[in-house]
């Protein structure tokens, strides 16, 4: 179950990361 979360958190991490780059002008 571990490996599950930190999956998750790695891909939030990484779709934050690329909606901050994408969206520079974009805020939710």
């Amino acid at each position: 179950f571990y490996w599950y979360v930190t999956v998750m958190a790695a891909i939030a991490f990484l779709v934050s990361l690329m909606l901050h780059r994408k969206g520079k002008g974009l805020r939710l």
